[in-house]
């Protein structure tokens, strides 16, 4: 991958990791965080999850109390893919790209 997609891709990644340190590890000193990449021919896909307590926020609303989700979307666009995010239980991130090169 070439350096216009590793550096959007390497703040994603250290935005939602770190997100999910707090929220799954915290005060309980446990839990676990998934990563998972691949890639087909003309997409790569990216999945970031925790086993945290989650949340009854929507993304609109995580956005608005954390500038975090929003650079997290904003960075998803820059590299022209899609963000889906469940909070319900844990958090998990799915993005799709077109094929980071």
């Amino acid at each position: 991958m070439g350096i216009d997609s590793l550096i959007p891709l390497g703040l994603i990644l250290n935005e939602t990791i770190s997100n999910a340190i707090k929220r799954a590890i915290g005060e309980n000193n446990s839990g676990t965080t998934r990563l998972k990449m691949h890639h087909t021919s003309n997409q790569t896909f990216l999945s970031i999850s925790d086993d945290g307590p989650g949340s009854s926020l929507n993304i609109e609303d995580l956005k608005s109390q954390s500038l975090g989700i929003e650079l997290i979307q904003d960075l998803t666009e820059q590299l022209d893919g899609e963000l889906n995010l469940t909070t319900n239980e844990g958090f998990s991130y799915q993005f799709i790209f077109p094929r980071l090169k």
